[in-house]
């Protein structure tokens, strides 16, 4: 198995912090964000390989993913996927690793949001029902709108609807199997019109819903809440955090 953390965009939303850095790349207690996730997919799952794309600001990026307390600390050394040139988008990101990739299963994160799934048990249902890719799910509620998916009980996704201010949303984390890699068209392409809703409408795209913290750090809002919330949200980064502070 190997992992990948998306990190390529622009980080519009978190502009002036972004202008001269990559968002993945802002320290969020002192971390960079994009370590966050890494670290509980290694910790989790005990996965040796992992990758990265860099586009916007590639040099603070590639900064942050080699600091050398972190990587110590954690053993994990990236691979860089080198989008500066032409960002690829969701699914375009995958196209490009196909060959570092692949006959791994790969579970991916995006870089700008904190998430720590039970990967484990997740696996477990990938497995199971035989899933070409399972994403994780948790319910929101009285925040920003986001992206309602629906589901039956066995995990099977229903639909991908509109956004909406409750239900279940995609928590940027999931589970893809190397074969359904080659449905990916060349450039720049989105996850859900290549793969989710083709497979939706297959009955292969699966989801595990699980209802634990999640911190955006997309927005500049969300971004200075998080640098209160994380201690609270994820105790159990009490260790990495004592790493930089």
């Amino acid at each position: 198995m190997k992992a990948f953390i998306l990190a390529a965009g622009l980080g519009t939303r978190l502009y002036p912090l972004t202008k001269n850095q990559a968002k993945p790349s802002l320290p969020v207690c002192g971390i960079p964000m994009l370590w966050f996730n890494a670290w509980h997919l290694k910790k989790t799952l005990n996965i040796s390989k992992f990758a990265i794309n860099v586009g916007h600001a590639p040099l603070s990026l590639k900064e942050a993913a080699t600091d050398k307390d972190l990587v110590k600390l954690t053993g994990i050394h990236f691979y860089f996927s080198d989008e500066s040139k032409k960002i690829l988008g969701s699914s375009g990101a995958l196209w490009k690793l196909k060959k570092w990739i692949g006959d791994n299963l790969l579970a991916v994160c995006n870089g700008d949001c904190i998430s720590f799934p039970s990967w484990n048990t997740m696996l477990s249902l990938h497995k199971q029902k035989k899933s070409l890719l399972t994403l994780h799910v948790r319910q929101f509620k009285g925040i920003a709108p986001y992206t309602n998916i629906k589901m039956d009980s066995t995990g099977l996704v229903l639909s991908i609807g509109k956004n909406q201010k409750s239900g279940l949303m995609f928590s940027g984390c999931y589970f893809i199997e190397p074969e359904i890699l080659s449905r990916i068209p060349p450039g720049k392409t989105n996850l859900r019109e290549t793969l989710l809703d083709p497979l939706i409408k297959e009955k292969k795209l699966y989801a595990y819903h699980e209802n634990t913290p999640w911190l955006d750090l997309g927005a500049l809002d969300a971004y200075s809440r998080a640098q209160r919330e994380l201690p609270i949200k994820f105790p159990q980064t009490k260790h990495l955090l004592s790493l930089k502070n």
